[in-house]
């Protein structure tokens, strides 16, 4: 009885020398993916994605193929393949890059956020010789939305072409729309700099008296604050009949400086 129960412990032990040696010597393979964009989204043609993924290969190194593939399946069930030789790390292997050290590789690709990548998932792996596959994590890319046209307007009136616009003094609300996008899209009023209106799509802001206070006008695609997203518009309210008044003396003045210098 106490034989066998001898021979079961060495048994065990046995195993558990031989679990670690083979954990230790084996692979691990990881895989991060980084978005450049808004944390609801990316925006195709402007924003881009990384994966990363970083392989320990260990002393046995010369039992795997040096190549470690990235798999990309959309939700249309397409399948889409990113490789990277580990045997050219340090050479240019667009769009991966791979970099060495010792038996440990880090391999770093980058692409443009195109919309059949949306929602899809990543994976990466590398096989020994004998075809066995070692996996990373899966990842998910977020959503990819079409690229935003946006058509800004104030009080109904257009602000593509001109930025800066001035409203009549007697105004006493602002309504400031930043159109319909595929992207969520954020219509954002500051006065003084401080937050006074903020809604989907449109922004209103009613006053009694708008007085000359400097308003801006904002748009915020993904409803994240990224400046290479954003959209600004500035008014402020003026006296619209003297703002015209000056403008018209402003172009009578041009047009005579013109007329000098011609006949000059």
């Amino acid at each position: 009885m106490a034989g066998s129960r001898c021979l079961q412990k060495v048994g065990i032990s046995l195993f558990l020398v031989c679990w670690l040696l083979e954990k230790s010597s084996s692979q691990d393979i990881t895989l991060e993916l980084q978005t450049h964009g808004c944390s609801h989204g990316l925006i195709t043609k402007r924003h881009s994605i990384d994966f990363t993924s970083v392989v320990h290969l260990g002393e046995e190194i010369e039992n795997y193929s040096m190549a470690v593939v990235f798999v990309i399946s959309t939700t249309n069930n397409e399948i889409y393949h990113l490789v990277a030789q580990l045997d050219d790390c340090g050479i240019d292997q667009t769009p991966c890059r791979c970099f060495s050290r010792e038996t440990s590789y880090r391999i770093k690709c980058s692409m443009p956020a195109e919309k059949p990548y949306s929602e899809a998932t990543v994976y990466a792996y590398i096989s020994n010789l004998s075809g066995k596959k070692f996996n990373s994590e899966t990842r998910r890319i977020p959503t990819i939305y079409d690229e935003v046209d946006l058509h800004l307007s104030l009080n109904g009136q257009s602000l593509d072409s001109n930025c800066i616009l001035p409203i009549n003094e007697k105004t006493r609300a602002l309504t400031f729309c930043s159109g319909n996008g595929p992207a969520p899209l954020t219509a954002v009023i500051y006065r003084n700099s401080v937050l006074v209106a903020s809604s989907a799509t449109c922004a209103n802001y009613e006053h009694p008296s708008l007085d000359s206070s400097p308003y801006q006008l904002v748009v915020y695609v993904c409803q994240d604050h990224t400046p290479v997203m954003n959209r600004t518009c500035l008014t402020q309210a003026t006296n619209v009949s003297s703002y015209v008044s000056t403008m018209t003396i402003t172009l009578f003045v041009l047009v005579i400086m013109t007329l000098w210098f011609i006949t000059s």
